[in-house]
C-alpha cells in the first residue's frame, strides 16, 4: 500500500514537472572569450516599459516585474556567494528586457489537450566591462493547470514561472554556450 502511494505521488510530480518548459528561440549570441575571470560583482537590470501583456489584469506587469528582478538577484546571490550585488560600476551586468506576459486560457489548459499555456518571453544581455558577451531571447511555457493547486487564474501560473525563468537566466549567465533547446 505504502508503495503504491510512493508511487503515485512520485507520477503526480512527473507529471507537473514535465508540463513546464523552457525554450531556447532565437538570437543567442556568446563571445568565444566569455568567462567570470575578474568579476567581483554584478547588477541586475530589467526593463518592463515596452513588455505586451495579454491575457492577464491590468497593471499586472507592474507587479511581475519587481517580483522577477528579485528572484534573478537572489538566484544569482545563492550560486555566485563570491559576487556582491551592486546597482551601479558593476563588472557583470546582467540585464533583461521582459518582452511578453501571456496568461494563456485557464479553460484549454484544463481540457488536457496541450492547449492555454502562459507564456513569458526575456531577452537577457550579459555585459561585462560595458560590452555584449552574451545575448538570447527564450520564452517560458508553462502548461500547469493550476486546478492542482486550487487556483486556476493566469496570473497565479506565471507567478508560479518566476523561479523557472530566474533559474534560466543565472544558467544563462553561468555558462551560455551550454543552454540548449528543452521542449
Amino acid at each position: 500500500m505504502k508503495k503504491l502511494q510512493t508511487m503515485s505521488i512520485v507520477i503526480v510530480l512527473t507529471l507537473l514537472t514535465a508540463c513546464a518548459y523552457t525554450t531556447v528561440t532565437r538570437e543567442t549570441v556568446v563571445a568565444s572569450n566569455y568567462s567570470f575571470l575578474g568579476v567581483h560583482s554584478f547588477s541586475v537590470n530589467l526593463d518592463c516599459a515596452k513588455s505586451k501583456a495579454t491575457n492577464v489584469y491590468d497593471g499586472f506587469t507592474k507587479n511581475f516585474c519587481p517580483v522577477l528582478e528579485n528572484t534573478v538577484r537572489i538566484i544569482m546571490k545563492e550560486r555566485h556567494p563570491r559576487l556582491s550585488y551592486v546597482d551601479t560600476g558593476a563588472d557583470l551586468i546582467v540585464d533583461i528586457t521582459l518582452e511578453e506576459l501571456n496568461g494563456g486560457s485557464v479553460g484549454l489548459r484544463k481540457s488536457g489537450l496541450g492547449m492555454g499555456d502562459t507564456l513569458i518571453t526575456v531577452f537577457i544581455r550579459i555585459l561585462k566591462k560595458d560590452q555584449v558577451v552574451a545575448q538570447t531571447r527564450f520564452d517560458m511555457k508553462n502548461k500547469i493547470d493550476d486546478v492542482y493547486f486550487g487556483d486556476r487564474a493566469n496570473e497565479s501560473v506565471l507567478l508560479r514561472a518566476v523561479r523557472g525563468v530566474a533559474e534560466f537566466v543565472s544558467n544563462f549567465v553561468d555558462a551560455p554556450k551550454e543552454q540548449t533547446i528543452r521542449e
